[in-house]
């Protein structure tokens, strides 16, 4: 058996938090069957904080810091494996004298020869794989071993004691009592479509009657017409942290919900890895390749259409969620929450 151990391994895995919460198992298996191998893993600076405190990701490289940052870092690496397309950073590498440099590359641009061996180049992932063993079958094809044993418990950084006390006090700040539960949602999404005000807005007030939770918004970035729904609301038992939090906030506050209705996005990821009871509402992305494989219970109108063959961006209908009643996510909010 190939033996990696004292082995510099680079990944590049961008550009979203999703896609480093999905590749953690296979990072932690790698370690695991090669403990002395050093991992470096590179990817938007603030995405990386997601992964950056696991005992298995020896160094990080933000990859939006600067072509010298990166070539420091690519430095007398073994090997360099890119998920994705990155010619400019096979260059870089091959500049350098990286020995094994590996991505995917169309076939057209192969004659360049800046990858010592190229895996097929997708620009979809086949129906029915999960995006985990899509990574560990290009990981592996790359290193040239056999395939890792992994669990599906993906894992991300955890708060430190003195970020948990901050984080308190925010949320303490914006109207959170303390030792009060909460249920979270988190409308947004950079890939996906978000959850529409008119549909929370029914399941708000459902909650609301229903149960004695706060509810809290979280999302890092903030929408007026949200807040104006917020504000018409009459209940002190809604807090809108939108906008004000930091990985580490959302990382504690997810931890300690009840529950998070979100979009298929980031923190989609993030609750299922703390133990979150988690309901995604799937729009463009394939349910059977992105849902967290525990604590997850996704739903999908699955149309003819799913996953998204035109763009978010290019369908003018968005039936996948606008036609998507909230009885159906009520329902399934209500199965998880009387258990």
């Amino acid at each position: 058996m190939k033996d990696l151990n004292n082995k510099k391994i680079f990944i590049e895995c961008s550009p979203g938090v999703g896609d480093l919460v999905v590749l953690s198992p296979i990072l932690r298996a790698l370690k695991e069957r090669y403990p002395s191998c050093i991992l470096t893993i590179m990817s938007k600076r603030n995405s990386l904080h997601v992964i950056e405190r696991l005992p298995y990701v020896d160094h990080i490289c933000p990859m939006d810091e600067g072509t010298k940052v990166i070539l420091k870092k690519m430095w007398r690496q073994d090997y360099v494996i890119f998920i994705n397309y990155k010619p400019l950073l096979f260059a870089l590498a091959k500049l350098i004298g990286v020995p094994h440099r590996i991505g995917p590359c169309k076939e057209k641009n192969k004659k360049w020869g800046l990858c010592t061996k190229y895996f097929q180049y997708d620009e979809h992932v086949p129906d029915n794989l999960h995006q985990s063993k899509y990574f560990m079958s290009h990981i592996c094809e790359a290193l040239e071993i056999d395939a890792l044993k992994y669990s599906n418990q993906t894992e991300i950084s955890a708060p430190q004691k003195a970020e948990i006390e901050t984080t308190k006090k925010i949320f303490e700040e914006n109207g959170h009592t303390p030792g009060k539960g909460y249920v979270c949602i988190s409308p947004f999404a950079n890939t996906a479509l978000d959850i529409p005000n008119s549909t929370i807005n029914v399941i708000v007030n459902y909650l609301l009657k229903r149960y004695e939770y706060e509810i809290v918004f979280l999302g890092m970035q903030s929408d007026q017409s949200l807040r104006d729904m917020i504000g018409k609301i009459d209940s002190s038992r809604l807090i809108d942290m939108t906008n004000k939090t930091n990985m580490m906030d959302l990382i504690y506050i997810l931890k300690n919900a009840r529950l998070l209705l979100c979009s298929d996005s980031g923190p989609m990821h993030i609750s299922a890895a703390v133990g979150t009871l988690t309901v995604p509402i799937f729009t463009t992305a394939n349910i059977c390749q992105w849902a967290p494989q525990t604590n997850c219970y996704p739903i999908s109108l699955n149309l003819p259409c799913s996953p998204c063959k035109a763009g978010r961006h290019i369908c003018k209908n968005q039936k996948c969620i606008n036609e998507l009643s909230p009885d159906i996510i009520i329902h399934k909010i209500d199965m998880i929450l009387q258990g």
